[in-house]
């Protein structure tokens, strides 16, 4: 039994760290997103033109679209990894009624996922906008992942002001890696 325990151990960890990067510690109590928040203004189409670690996926873009319950969002992410197209569909929920928090879960999530908790740093929305996740995995290991969004898709550099925003939460402009959005199909 303990044998079986170890290497179902083994397999969580092995599929956390594909999914994204592993480090080590919690996440950092205390962070959160704008306020006030309006959901229907980070609603629409953005694109990822930078993102925290490297990843091989390029023409990345969010869609965030008002459901008819007039209380939850449609999220239509696409992006392109080894010239296949991945389309994940989900589900976003502002956590809190005037904070930039956001409950987002997938459809296609495997059973290890559950709902993440989105923060909205910061927000103009009609540029730009900076969002955060971090994930406690194992108790003591953390994966964290974070996303320059842009309202244009082929924009290379990020203004001062999003730079800016980064230091407070432990991120630095050299933490992120800007994304492919040349040659997009869609």
């Amino acid at each position: 039994m303990k044998k079986i325990m170890l290497q179902l151990v083994y397999l969580m960890m092995c599929v956390a760290v594909a999914s994204a990067k592993l480090e080590y510690g919690a996440c950092p109590t205390g962070i959160s997103g704008i306020w006030p928040f309006d959901l229907s203004m980070f609603s629409g189409r953005w694109y990822v033109t930078h993102e925290m670690d490297k990843s091989e996926e390029r023409c990345n873009a969010w869609t965030f679209s008002l459901n008819n319950d007039n209380q939850s969002y449609s999220v239509y992410n696409t992006a392109i990894r080894y010239d296949k197209i991945l389309i994940h569909t989900g589900t976003a929920k502002q956590s809190s009624s005037e904070e930039g928090e956001l409950s987002v879960s997938f459809k296609d999530d495997g059973w290890l996922q559950s709902a993440r908790n989105y923060i909205i740093l910061m927000l103009n929305s009609e540029e730009y906008a900076v969002v955060y996740t971090c994930t406690t995995r194992f108790w003591f290991f953390r994966t964290r992942r974070a996303w320059v969004l842009n309202r244009q898709r082929n924009i290379t550099d990020m203004n001062s002001s999003v730079t800016s925003s980064f230091e407070p939460y432990g991120m630095s402009e050299s933490d992120f890696y800007p994304v492919n959005q040349e040659n997009c199909s869609f």
